[in-house]
């Protein structure tokens, strides 16, 4: 479980993962960067995290690696978009608050570059305009923090694996 207290750049996070999962890959190995059929059932699907916490960010980098995805990182807007020219990302996970930017204002863009792109929007403000928002701007999905780390890739499998 993905758990989150606070709002902003200094939120403190926790990642709670099963002794199994923490053995899957050390600490200092490099990041996995195949994508081809052959490989664990998520490796061929690259992940963009845009989030300006960075505590927050490492966490769902982690996760995610450990759970055979590719990940791409970003804290704003204008990396965001480099990481998605460079990479050709399969989804975007996308806080709605980035600093002084809005993370809702990269869907439609990123949806521009990369059309197969999956984008799911997260924040932790409990407000559902924000929901609303989301979809307006393009969004294929919604998520509250602090995140639950089975729904997040649930989320993504049940939408990723349309891709296959």
């Amino acid at each position: 479980m993905l758990v989150a207290t606070g709002l902003g750049p200094m939120t403190r996070c926790a990642v709670r993962l099963s002794l199994a999962a923490r053995r899957g890959r050390p600490r200092d190995a490099a990041p996995t960067t195949r994508r081809d059929r052959s490989v664990a059932p998520h490796e061929r699907f690259g992940v963009l995290v845009v989030d300006d916490d960075r505590d927050l960010l490492d966490a769902l980098k982690d996760l995610l690696e450990l759970r055979g995805f590719v990940v791409y990182a970003a804290t704003d807007l204008r990396g965001a978009l480099s990481q998605a020219e460079s990479n050709s990302p399969d989804a975007a996970l996308v806080d709605v608050k980035l600093g002084r930017d809005n993370g809702l204002d990269v869907v439609p863009e990123l949806k521009r570059r990369c059309p197969q792109i999956c984008c799911l929007v997260m924040t932790a403000y409990p407000d559902a305009r924000y929901a609303t928002l989301a979809f307006e701007s393009g969004a294929d999905g919604f998520l509250y923090k602090p995140l639950d780390a089975g729904t997040l890739v649930r989320n993504l499998d049940s939408r990723l694996g349309k891709l296959d």
